[in-house]
């Protein structure tokens, strides 16, 4: 069971800061002085830590409390979809074996991204090997109209 949960940093430096308008602070320590890495994109604002805060917030993470936490919520959520981690891990398989090529253009707006960029979409997890490579933009929409229709 293989699951990629991506987090972008992206460390902001004191010089830039001076470009933007509203003033950027350590969401924890509240300091305005330093590097800054962007820890989370809300609806609204940004999240900043300094990197003291940020590598404080990394070892709790890693002493257990976060990873334990992570590791219950992926758990769980294996166990309560099993076809659908089934048909990901016989996507993954037959892409290492070769059995399957992942293509680099978008099979629904035709836009070409490097093969890493695209992700696989089922529409029916019982034929695991039948999928469309989306770009995030694509996959995103089809999952939204999805939901729109199931309503």
């Amino acid at each position: 069971m293989g699951f990629c949960f991506t987090v972008l940093a992206q460390v902001v430096k004191t010089e830039t800061m001076k470009n933007i308008n509203e003033e950027i602070y350590c969401s924890k320590c509240k300091t305005t002085v330093g590097d800054f890495i962007v820890a989370a994109k809300g609806n609204n604002k940004d999240y900043y830590y300094c990197l003291p805060c940020k590598a404080e917030r990394g070892r709790k993470y890693s002493k257990g409390i976060g990873r334990v936490k992570a590791y219950k919520i992926v758990r769980d959520y294996a166990l309560k979809n099993k076809e659908k981690v089934s048909a990901w891990a016989k996507v993954k398989r037959a892409l290492k074996m070769g059995v399957m090529v992942k293509p680099s253009i978008c099979s629904n707006c035709g836009s070409e991204k490097k093969s890493r960029f695209l992700q696989g979409h089922h529409r029916d997890y019982s034929k695991p090997l039948d999928v469309l490579w989306l770009c995030a933009r694509c996959h995103i929409s089809k999952h939204k109209s999805f939901h729109t229709l199931k309503d």
